[in-house]
């Protein structure tokens, strides 16, 4: 039900649970590390899947045309328009957009409207889900779409999206891990959506990321150096 994403949150999960703040301090054999992070991978997984299950991709590419694919939204919603239209007082931040985001593609269908409106009046936000599906209609519907898709761990078509996103994100982790590790025989640990590795295998590193990316999907994915 995770998908295979490489990534444990129980008892015993080591590094992979420790604040974003202290993962700058690890170290691989004593080596000072750094973490290649997937830019809003969960936007760009959906673009993938969308394009490889429903056999085209919805996203419109203005959606990824800007550095960070989050700003098109961001942009929207933080509009002076929008701002006005709704009597919102403070714009958005993008840890807040993020979590709408996650709850539109983490809820079964059924649940997705109170889910997304409880987000909303947590976040102090004015607007609704059915005006975010106004606004981003060709978005919303991708998910929508993408939660009857059969999987048969599931058991049936009900299913949250981000299955979908974690079995094409692990899938791409699992060949990231095999060419560094066990071919070119240097140390990555996954995030699910990044890796760390020693300081002197950063640049084997972004040029595996980049050869997997186009080699799966035809393009390279955005991606960022985070320390």
């Amino acid at each position: 039900m995770s998908g295979g994403r490489l990534f444990h949150s129980g008892a015993g999960s080591s590094y992979q649970r420790i604040s974003g703040n202290l993962r700058p301090f690890l170290k691989i054999n004593r080596k000072e590390t750094i973490e290649i992070d997937i830019t809003a991978a969960t936007i760009q997984f959906l673009s993938v899947v969308s394009k490889k299950y429903l056999g085209k991709n919805l996203l419109s590419k203005r959606y990824l045309s800007f550095e960070d694919p989050y700003q098109f939204f961001l942009t929207r919603l933080n509009s002076d328009s929008f701002q006005m239209q709704y009597g919102q007082n403070e714009q958005i931040s993008r840890d807040s957009l993020k979590n709408i985001i996650y709850t539109l593609a983490y809820s079964p269908s059924r649940f997705e409207k109170s889910y997304v409106n409880r987000c909303l009046r947590l976040l102090g936000q004015r607007y609704s889900y059915l005006d975010l599906k106004d606004e981003f209609p060709e978005f919303c519907e991708l998910i929508h779409k993408l939660k009857f898709i059969p999987l048969p761990e599931c058991g049936d078509k009900n299913h949250p999206s981000y299955l979908l996103i974690f079995k094409e994100e692990s899938r791409y982790a699992r060949e990231v891990l095999k060419r560094g590790c066990l071919d070119e025989k240097f140390p990555i640990l996954p995030l699910h959506d990044s890796f760390i590795t020693p300081k002197d295998c950063y640049s084997k590193l972004e040029k595996i990321i980049c050869d997997v990316s186009k080699d799966l999907y035809g393009h390279v994915l955005m991606h960022k150096r985070k320390f």
